[in-house]
């Protein structure tokens, strides 16, 4: 699992295209859903078909707590690469 934090709202598009340049996958295989929409889910998501399940929750106020909780350490070559 990891968090980003993304300064303003964006579309489920972009957010599909911002995550499969991270990971490398196809649009087609990202899933993207609020958080209402996650907990509502009442079939299991086919994890064959998907290569990235995204649940985008709304954070207000401070949020370096937050990250703090979950921290995934990237090699520098994925960070220059496919992030920056």
């Amino acid at each position: 699992m990891i968090d980003f934090l993304l300064g303003y709202p964006h579309s489920s598009l972009e957010i599909k295209n911002f995550l499969s340049q991270i990971f490398d996958c196809s649009i087609e295989r990202i899933e993207v859903f609020d958080i209402d929409e996650f907990n509502s889910l009442t079939e299991e998501l086919d994890d064959f078909a998907l290569d990235c399940v995204c649940v985008c929750i709304p954070v207000k106020g401070d949020a370096s707590q937050m990250l703090q909780v979950y921290k995934y350490k990237l090699a520098d070559s994925v960070v220059v690469g496919r992030i920056i």
